[in-house]
């Protein structure tokens, strides 16, 4: 009798592989089968598939949503009033949601296409409300915002940073987002550029940010004691 190294199945003399996981039982890894070779293209084509189907759902989910909302609003005064801002919502929804499906696996083309699909629904909420807060409000707290989510995952990519030095990262820039909002609001309102209350906010974020370095620290320094404490 012999037992098999991989899954630990006694198996008779006469069998030179193990029925069970198909390892050889001299501990040496089973011949690839040629039938398991289309598995990697036909799964990617179920993922495709997968995907469409989303995508139609979605699509159809918001089609139906439009003409909901504009037989509401044409209905009664035979012209566009209200039905504007919530049709441009579905628009932009349904904008998002195809760029997610489309960049799933291109994390480095989806920031920058969520980004102009954001930027391209509030120009049209600007145009249709005719007022003239777009580009000096939100166009730079849009880039400000894109900018700093990227920089923080450029950052943590090549530094292979592991999940709490990401979110220390995160928290520290979140900081940084709240002192270039004011800079901006206080542009827009024609009020001084010193930032005041986003001071704060930083010293805040930035005490959080060493708290959690500091507690990664510990924890991986002493996580065979935290182990045996919290019984994992």
């Amino acid at each position: 009798m012999q037992r098999c190294d991989s899954c630990g199945v006694v198996v008779e003399d006469q069998h030179s592989r193990c029925p069970l996981c198909g390892r050889a039982l001299n501990g040496s890894r089973p011949e690839t089968c040629s039938e398991d070779e289309p598995q990697g293209e036909q799964w990617a084509q179920t993922v495709s598939r997968a995907r469409f189907w989303l995508w139609q759902m979605i699509s159809l989910l918001a089609a139906s949503s439009a003409v909901i909302v504009f037989s509401a609003d044409f209905a009664f005064g035979f012209e566009l009033t209200w039905s504007r801002y919530p049709l441009l919502s579905i628009a932009f929804l349904w904008l998002s949601a195809t760029l997610l499906i489309r960049f799933a696996r291109r994390p480095l083309a989806m920031l920058p296409a969520q980004t102009a699909a954001l930027l391209l629904f509030l120009y049209a909420l600007d145009r249709s409300l005719e007022t003239a807060w777009f580009l000096p409000l939100a166009l730079p707290t849009v880039l400000l915002l894109a900018g700093l989510t990227a920089g923080v995952a450029v950052v943590a990519r090549r530094l292979h940073l592991e999940v709490l030095s990401v979110v220390a990262l995160a928290t520290l820039g979140s900081g940084v987002l709240a002192v270039g909002f004011e800079i901006v609001f206080r542009n827009h309102l024609g009020a001084s550029m010193v930032p005041t209350w986003s001071l704060v906010v930083i010293a805040c974020t930035l005490s959080l940010f060493w708290l959690i370095l500091f507690i990664k620290r510990q924890l991986k320094l002493h996580y065979s004691e935290f182990r045996k404490i919290f019984h994992l």
